[in-house]
């Protein structure tokens, strides 16, 4: 702010006309250039102008010569740069149009109407923030980035329609059966997977209807299946195909050891699920902020230079927020939130902090929450320790988690060696 160049506006709305030019070569408005009385338009005019230099990068008047860029903001009308980066649209871009309008009666006509048009851009109808994060500017953001990706919003509507549709009381099994139909990936997906060993022996043979599938499954076993279908069926990038597979792997894997270390056969599915999604604000910033993803690893599994001393360890957990300005797990909880996750659902992806506990745990809802996390942990254990190192950590983690879950780990055997290697 340069107030050594502001004016006083009197109460009618306008200052004295100035004896000369005064503003800042580059961000000066038409009538500012051409001498007129200090008015909250030109400051409209100045905010708009930086706004789209923050946006696009580019310089938007600039001259060596200061004059020159006076005399051009006086005669010709500046318009934003083609490209304002992938956070931005065309409703962003009018907003934007109307800030630098030549004209000053048609610009925006004081900071805050042109605040209020930039919030509403921010916080479309149906959109505002959720009052249970206190208006998170944070998570906001991030979410308006993964928006203008258009595969994210139809996720969401996927997610929500099965959202109401397996919560509701109201619903047949047609009903769910032909919302199903409608998605031709998920439908061939759901048939394969009830056909598999762990659903076909209580079908009584082969599952060829989505209508058979839902009655076989539930609707509660169902939305844990769409769920976390769609999630996968949406995700789908070439440019770092790679890194998603192996963050799906890591998924899936934790997902399929939780069910498996399920003592309570009804909660199998719900325990695959909050396993899953105990991870789901990593795979989304793994697919829709790539960059902050990898500026994350970096932070967690820092690498080292010749003669540099190593930098201190940090968690994900600490990592993300730095990067992100939130955690992992904020971000798939806020996501949650916005796509009507269960509130049973929304408490199981919340990582229980601090040691496991020495003995089994009883409640429902803590007994998924330390099985996510020791799923999650031995999934990232095999994922990225060295093939000789893996077996004994793993180990190590099913002695640290066993009593809480109920497991026994299995005893070592002695592992086979070559002769002569010692």
């Amino acid at each position: 702010m340069d107030f050594g160049i502001a004016g006083r506006v009197a109460a009618g709305g306008s200052a004295a006309r100035p004896n000369r030019i005064v503003g800042t070569p580059g961000y000066i408005s038409p009538e500012a250039a051409r001498g007129d009385a200090p008015s909250p338009v030109m400051d409209v005019f100045a905010a708009a102008v930086m706004l789209s230099e923050m946006l696009s990068g580019q310089r938007l008047n600039y001259d060596p010569d200061p004059w020159r860029a006076v005399r051009r903001a006086m005669e010709q009308t500046l318009d934003p740069p083609a490209d304002l980066g992938p956070d931005s649209d065309d409703a962003l871009r009018a907003v934007l149009l109307r800030g630098l309008a030549r004209e000053s009666a048609q610009r925006w006509s004081d900071a805050k109407a042109f605040h209020d048009a930039l919030a509403a851009w921010l916080h479309p109808a149906g959109e505002a923030p959720d009052a249970g994060e206190g208006g998170n500017a944070t998570l906001e953001f991030l979410l308006r980035r993964m928006r203008h990706r258009s595969d994210f919003p139809a996720m969401a509507d996927s997610v929500a329609r099965i959202q109401r549709m397996t919560q509701s009381e109201n619903e047949s099994l047609t009903t769910l059966s032909n919302e199903i139909l409608k998605d031709v990936a998920l439908t061939n997906k759901l048939l394969r997977l009830v056909n598999t060993v762990q659903f076909s022996h209580a079908g009584g043979g082969h599952i060829s209807t989505v209508s058979r599938a839902v009655a076989l499954v539930g609707f509660g076993g169902i939305r844990n299946l769409a769920l976390s279908l769609v999630l996968l069926e949406r995700m789908e990038n070439k440019h770092h195909a790679q890194r998603l597979k192996e963050e799906f792997l890591r998924a899936l894997m934790a997902g399929s050891l939780a069910r498996e270390l399920c003592l309570v056969p009804r909660e199998n599915e719900e325990s695959f699920l909050a396993t899953m999604f105990q991870g789901l604000g990593r795979l989304l910033a793994e697919f829709y902020l790539p960059e902050e993803a990898q500026q994350v690893r970096r932070v967690v599994r820092p690498e080292r230079g010749m003669g540099e001393q190593a930098a201190p360890p940090m968690s994900e957990a600490a990592a993300s927020a730095q990067v992100l300005g939130l955690s992992y797990e904020s971000l798939g909880l806020g996501v949650a939130r916005q796509w009507g996750f269960p509130d049973s659902l929304q408490r199981s992806m919340q990582r229980p902090d601090g040691d496991a506990p020495a003995r089994l745990v009883e409640h429902s809802t803590d007994r998924m929450r330390w099985l996510g996390r020791a799923s999650n942990d031995v999934a990232d254990v095999i994922l990225n320790s060295d093939p000789a190192e893996a077996h004994a950590k793993v180990r190590a983690m099913a002695q640290r988690y066993a009593r809480a879950l109920g497991a026994r780990p299995r005893p070592s055997r002695p592992r086979p060696t070559k002769r002569g290697s010692g």
